[in-house]
């Protein structure tokens, strides 16, 4: 699931950060934050060993948000972020979703950062 840990940016815009577990089960997770923000960064933690073919990417819609990150070669325990976030599709509306889609099973603890807009 989804939680909100709320602190405040040097501009005051309140920042939340979504977590979210991927299994190897699942593929696609879909988060609501009930107000219109834009995504602003994403770090995860690999919690297993990546495997061939293993991605992680963050959309609003079919539109990726992030670069879709190859954790294939991680090991357990490793922590990576996304190297690019889109400003085209980086705000997601107040009663939109955005999704963590992941590819082969990637097991990781994702942290997506957002901000109110």
């Amino acid at each position: 699931g989804s939680q909100f840990a709320l602190e405040s940016n040097p501009d005051g815009a309140p920042t939340s950060e979504l977590f979210v577990q991927t299994n190897a089960t699942d593929s696609t997770y879909y988060l609501r934050p009930g107000y219109k923000c834009r995504v602003v960064g994403v770090t995860g933690i690999m919690t297993g060993a990546g495997a061939a073919s293993d991605t992680v990417v963050v959309k609003n819609g079919s539109n990726a948000i992030t670069d879709t990150i190859d954790v294939s070669a991680l090991a357990d325990k490793s922590v990576f972020s996304a190297a690019t976030i889109d400003n085209d599709y980086w705000d997601v509306g107040k009663t939109d979703f955005f999704t963590i889609v992941t590819a082969s099973a990637a097991l990781c603890y994702l942290i997506v950062k957002i901000v109110r807009v």
